[in-house]
């Protein structure tokens, strides 16, 4: 995965790209396995190989020697979950000045969960400390509020003790 943060006040992001094929059947910007009926333009195939009547390519078919049947294969374009594992243990609670581990920590999460909404992918966060905190840890969700809900939480509850 390669990654490059452009961080200015409110608009910051962490722009991501991953260099394999995903597999999933959610729509966003990395490059996805299989075809698809929608996608970028990866080429012609036989038609045995994908029965798919509707990528039907006329011109290609009618111009083959061969008299051979193609169809068009597209490269679909995904989404992926993205997951953020945090430590939320006594050491990170540790203060220079006016900012704190959490704190850094918690922008970083507010930064890329705004960056994966604007992908289209999905952002999940697990707390830890010695454990797993269940109460304020997020499965993968697409809700850009209910991520900046928990982030709020959980960096709240422990910059407080709780």
């Amino acid at each position: 995965m390669t990654a490059s943060i452009s961080l200015s006040a409110d608009t910051a992001t962490i722009d991501y790209s991953l260099r394999w094929r995903v597999q999933s059947v959610y729509p966003g910007s990395h490059r996805g396995t299989g075809g698809a009926a929608s996608g970028i333009f990866r080429g012609l195939i036989p038609f045995e190989r994908a029965p798919d009547i509707r990528r039907l390519d006329l011109r290609r078919s009618m111009r083959d020697p061969f008299e051979q049947w193609y169809v068009r294969e597209y490269q679909p374009r995904v989404s992926v979950p993205v997951y953020a594992l945090v430590d939320v243990s006594a050491s990170m609670a540790w203060r220079d000045g006016e900012s704190s581990k959490l704190t850094i920590a918690a922008e970083f999460c507010d930064i890329l969960a705004r960056s994966t909404h604007r992908n289209g992918d999905s952002f999940g966060l697990y707390a830890c400390g010695k454990d797993v905190h269940e109460e304020s840890s997020l499965l993968s969700t697409r809700n850009r509020a209910g991520a900046n809900d928990i982030i709020d939480r959980t960096f709240g509850n422990f910059a407080h003790g709780v």
